[in-house]
């Protein structure tokens, strides 16, 4: 076969000029496309791949998967030929824009993104993949490696192994990607899905975010056993919002029917800041796309059992988790059906649960009408929840009991800010939830300085967000803070500092009060995820 030199002239219109890369199986070089006066890039298989059918057949895949999609954020397709070289063998080409820009993986190599540089390039990422998902096309092979930094953003190059949806790797019995970034179903050769590229996007976001991938070895099996049995590093959160993190942990959730989609992903990750720069060196085996063996998954996944249960058998319940190994992972067990309803209560016991509603109603109401009349004589013996110290009416200082020295009444001082709270003194690795319970009592202080400092309703509804959180983080205590228990309490910090978040922009919080709840929560989410890694 004719090996290309700078000159050639491929199909009488694209003159090649110097090659750009090469890899195991094509090279890409830079073209003069003569019929439309412009530059364009294009990729020949070489070696082995060129003479074999399959390797043929694999760059034609990438130019249908290419030409079934337009995106911003993935690479064009101009053109797909069979070109016949010197020799008369015939070549497949494919004709694609030029991109001028950095290879994410040789930017990695010299170390993380900035904050908003990671979050906007996996965004874009995100988005990229919204459009590929969309169309039925899954790219399997999502890594730095095959996406480009340019001065508007990136681009997600190289689907020469991108399959439809509807395609199974189980059919030659070989796993084909690369290790790095790869899914536990994928490794297990359960085949890829569409979550199969969400989580090496996950995988993406920690490596720029960090400058390393999530799960690191000396050998491929290390590597493979950190994505089956280990529950993903915590993503550093200085510069980061908490939903961020969050984000993250879903995308590197075991169990596939756990993860967002990639719309999902995009909406979280916010577009701000622009990408980075420059080179890199010697690449460890997990990071190059490689086939091999399917390794033996770990239990069966939850989601083949949910899709063979007969339609009849009416709701799921949430599965129980099995540990894995001593690493600490779980994939989701089997799940179970709830049995028969139970049988009917006579009416009989209706009125007499109604009888005491209404007696406790009436005992309630005088215990509250009581109480009333004696807060009223309280109000200056005694501070609000959770307050040390606040400014009387002349600025005077007042002490513990809600008096000034004098012996004066004083009033709580809300217009400059909020009154100092007593933070929480447990540690919350070793204890969360009296950790918790020193944040719930922040709050009640700040309920107490009323709606300038936090609105009542909004302050209530925070507590019993803490609630949930406090008992979800008792629930994964019981299973040693380990699978989808761990990822629960979690998942429930996260939603409890959006909460905050919200509540902020709505104005029913200050900023100073919304940035120390959030930072106590993020801290105790932080610590909840150091504690599923010991």
């Amino acid at each position: 076969m004719d090996v290309p030199t700078p000159g050639t002239v491929i199909a009488e219109r694209y003159r090649l000029t110097r090659p750009l890369g090469s890899g195991s199986s094509a090279v890409v070089w830079e073209a003069q496309d003569s019929s439309l006066d412009r530059l364009v890039a294009v990729k020949l298989l070489h070696g082995g791949a060129a003479a074999h059918p399959a390797g043929r057949e694999q760059l034609r895949r990438e130019a249908l998967a290419l030409a079934r999609l337009s995106h911003p954020r993935v690479t064009t397709v101009f053109d797909y030929i069979e070109w016949q070289d010197g020799d008369g063998d015939f070549q497949p080409v494919l004709v694609t824009e030029l991109l001028a820009g950095l290879n994410l993986e040789d930017r990695l190599e010299q170390g993380p993104l900035l904050e908003n540089d990671a979050r906007l390039a996996c965004a874009q990422l995100a988005s990229a993949l919204e459009a590929v998902h969309q169309v039925g096309i899954i790219h399997r092979d999502l890594k730095p490696g095959n996406v480009m930094l340019m001065s508007d953003g990136v681009k997600l190059l190289d689907f020469g192994i991108a399959q439809a949806s509807s395609d199974t790797d189980a059919r030659t019995g070989l796993v084909v990607g690369t290790p790095a970034c790869m899914a536990p179903e994928q490794l297990t050769g359960r085949g890829a899905l569409p979550a199969s590229d969400v989580y090496a996007l996950g995988c993406i976001l920690y490596w720029c975010v960090t400058g390393r991938a999530p799960f690191e070895g000396a050998t491929v099996d290390d590597v493979v056993k950190g994505h089956l049995h280990r529950q993903p590093p915590p993503l550093p959160t200085a510069g980061l919002p908490p939903q961020i993190a969050g984000i993250y942990r879903q995308c590197l959730a075991k169990d596939p029917l756990e993860r967002p989609a990639a719309a999902t992903v995009a909406a979280v990750l916010e577009l701000r800041g622009a990408p980075a720069e420059i080179p890199g060196a010697a690449r460890p085996p997990a990071n190059r796309t490689m086939v091999m063996q399917p390794y033996e998954a770990p239990t069966r996944p939850s989601y083949l059992a949910a899709q063979e249960q007969p339609a009849y058998m009416g709701p799921r319940v949430p599965p129980q988790s099995v540990p894995d190994d001593d690493d600490g992972g779980s994939y989701p067990a089997q799940p179970t059906f709830p049995g028969p309803p139970p049988p009917r209560r006579y009416n009989w016991i209706w009125m007499v649960l109604g009888a005491l509603v209404i007696a406790f109603i009436a005992a309630a109401g005088t215990a509250l009408f009581m109480k009333g009349s004696q807060a009223e004589k309280q109000t200056t013996s005694a501070p609000p929840p959770g307050i040390t110290a606040t400014t009387g009416p002349g600025g005077s200082a007042t002490g513990p009991s809600g008096s000034s020295p004098s012996g004066t009444p004083s009033t709580t001082a809300t217009s400059s800010g909020p009154a100092s709270t007593l933070p929480p003194t447990a540690d919350p690795g070793k204890d969360p939830v009296a950790f918790l319970e020193g944040v719930r009592g922040q709050v009640d202080g700040y309920i107490a300085q009323g709606a300038a400092t936090m609105d009542p309703n909004a302050g209530r509804d925070l507590q019993n967000s803490l609630t949930d959180l406090e008992s979800a983080v008792q629930v994964a205590q019981q299973h040693n803070m380990k699978g989808h228990y761990l990822r629960d309490a979690q998942n429930k910090a996260d939603q409890v500092v959006s909460r905050i978040n919200d509540d902020q922009t709505q104005g029913l919080t200050t900023d100073p009060v919304a940035s120390v709840l959030s930072g106590e929560v993020q801290n105790l989410s932080d610590a909840l995820g150091n504690s599923g890694n010991n």
